[in-house]
């Protein structure tokens, strides 16, 4: 048997229609969704026993850590988790040797169902993913800034990367692990489809993958709440100018245990800002460009203007003992 993930069908509707997936109450005669998944094999390689490959932010825009954290203990859910982002901020700015780090989100997840209903833990994603677009990234950036850095970040002088910090909680992620995708590995032109994430009150972009058998997929078998991935969603000054943002997702593991217990785990999403490696023109501000395929969910939601895309969880003001002087 296999491990497979979720992946977006290649579908001809999609080339009139974009997809969707709206988070909100049931309507009459709207579906939330007109996705079509299709399950399929991944190419996975377990760093576990591959000793002499160790992917780095700059090599690949992710790596594995080892990296035991003060907070996880305490860590119950995301109302309590500003004191483990914070830490995890520290850990980033380290790691990436960055000028600010802002914590902007945190999410736990599970991989029991019962504790997604009575815990409202998020399930483990088994969609091949990356969180953010070109268009929906600089809305994400600029939330916790100010103006003095968003120019910065505007003229190409200083890089701003969004990120992610994964782990286990309590247990090792046997059930439902997490993979990263190789961006060196993926077709973005026709791996990649952008989707609307649709709410009440606002709407979003992200990127969902199609399977290609040249994917290849890395992971760490049973990794334990003292080991961490990073990785990157989106890069405005990317190593040799490629695209680097990280597709990835939770996968059936055919190796686990029947009776082993859920994935428990929690990702934590910053803002990463640094003098530039290079300098170059950005396109971060500019508006999305008039969309061209058919947008189902516009005949039963109505968002208000200007709608809010993204809030942070976090207040700035809390966060300045990770700028450095």
């Amino acid at each position: 048997m296999a491990a497979v993930a979720n992946f977006v069908k290649r579908d001809d509707r999609y080339k009139t229609e974009k997809p969707y997936l709206y988070h909100g109450p049931e309507q009459e005669g709207f579906p939330h969704s007109n996705l079509i998944y299709e399950e399929s094999p991944l190419s996975l390689t377990d760093l576990r026993h591959v000793l002499d490959f160790k992917p780095t932010m700059e090599s690949h825009g992710f790596c594995f850590i080892e990296n035991k954290s003060k907070e996880l203990p305490t860590l119950v859910d995301e109302s309590n988790s500003q004191p483990y982002a914070v830490e995890m901020a520290g850990v980033l700015k380290k790691l990436l040797n960055a000028t600010l780090v802002l914590p902007v989100q945190t999410r736990l997840r599970s991989s029991n169902k019962e504790e997604q209903q009575s815990k409202n833990r998020a399930p483990a994603g088994t969609e091949a993913h990356i969180d953010t677009t070109m268009f929906d990234a600089w809305p994400r950036i600029k939330m916790l800034l100010t103006p003095e850095e968003q120019d910065l970040v505007l003229s190409g002088k200083y890089r701003a990367r969004i990120m992610n910090f994964w782990r286990p909680i309590i247990n090792p992620a046997e059930a439902f692990p997490l993979a990263v995708l190789d961006p060196t590995s993926v077709d973005y032109s026709n791996d990649a489809v952008a989707i609307d994430q649709v709410a009440p009150m606002g709407a979003a972009e992200t990127l969902y993958l199609k399977s290609n058998p040249n994917h290849r997929w890395y992971w760490k078998s049973n990794m334990t709440p003292d080991e961490a991935i990073a990785f990157t969603q989106y890069d405005t000054h990317p190593p040799e100018g490629r695209l680097n943002q990280i597709g990835h997702c939770a996968f059936r593991n055919p190796a686990a245990r029947p009776d082993c217990p859920p994935r428990r785990s929690v990702e934590a999403r910053f803002t990463v800002i640094e003098p530039a490696p290079y300098e170059k023109p950005t396109t971060l501000a500019d508006p999305h460009p008039p969309e061209m395929l058919k947008q189902p969910w516009r005949e039963f939601i109505h968002l208000p203007e200007n709608p809010p895309m993204w809030k942070p969880s976090f207040a700035r003001e809390d966060m300045q003992v990770l700028e450095v002087a």
